[in-house]
């Protein structure tokens, strides 16, 4: 393919909305996996050590299924958001200068992991 360089002005002169909205989604999809993980800690059972034992408080033993239900469907919502972030990348990309931002690739697999991960560790025993 004989590709020519492109000689004119630059057009762009600042991002347009898929871009911006791409940033957004990611930001959020950040965020979602953060609070993903405070839910599932907040689910989990309390471990036993000397405090419990010393103010005499009750432990929990079995995993809380709001806060369980509530960290899959923030799972579910990042993975949305990234994906769609992703999308709104790929679209966008049609100079050899526009790159995919790394950010995106990592909260993609850590979000996906993580939701293996819950998958393979709860099932579908909340539905």
């Amino acid at each position: 393919m004989n590709e020519q360089k492109y000689t004119g002005p630059e057009r762009r002169s600042r991002p347009d909305w898929m871009v911006k909205g791409a940033t957004v989604l990611n930001v959020i999809a950040w965020l979602l996996t953060s609070v993903s993980l405070l839910a599932i800690d907040i689910a989990s059972p309390n471990l036993d050590n000397m405090f419990t034992h010393y103010f005499d408080t009750v432990e929990r033993s079995v995993w809380d299924e709001f806060w369980i239900l509530m960290a899959y469907i923030l799972l579910v919502l990042s993975v949305v958001a990234c994906l769609t972030s992703f999308i709104f990348h790929i679209m966008r990309k049609r100079r050899k200068t526009d790159k995919l931002r790394k950010s995106i690739v990592i909260i993609g697999a850590l979000t996906l992991i993580g939701f293996a991960l819950f998958i393979y560790r709860f099932g579908f025993q909340l539905f």
